[in-house]
């Protein structure tokens, strides 16, 4: 968890995720603008919430681990045609159907 606190604390990096209804094709489409540095910042923080449930002395390499961001509360997100950004990390042998 402190990596990715750390990681929010950081705000020199931004990101623009847009859902775009795509009216009259095959479903939404979600876009993700950002710069390089803000793309390894995304990055750095997914591997941080694996690398935690990957751990076995960690809880959530029973359950998962799940972070849900209010970008009213970080600067870093912009979300556009969405209101939460919400993130599930399973455990590995958990059904993804």
């Amino acid at each position: 968890m402190n990596a990715i606190h750390e990681l929010m604390e950081q705000h020199d990096w931004h990101v623009t995720i847009e859902v775009d209804p795509n009216t009259g094709g095959d479903g939404p489409r979600v876009r993700f603008d950002a710069d390089a540095k803000s793309f390894r910042r995304v990055a750095a923080l997914l591997t941080a919430m694996a690398d935690t449930v990957d751990n076995p002395e960690h809880p959530a390499s029973d359950v998962g681990w799940q972070l849900g961001f209010n970008p009213d509360d970080h600067p870093q997100l912009t979300l556009k045609n969405a209101a939460f950004l919400y993130l599930n990390c399973l455990p590995n042998d958990a059904n993804l159907a």
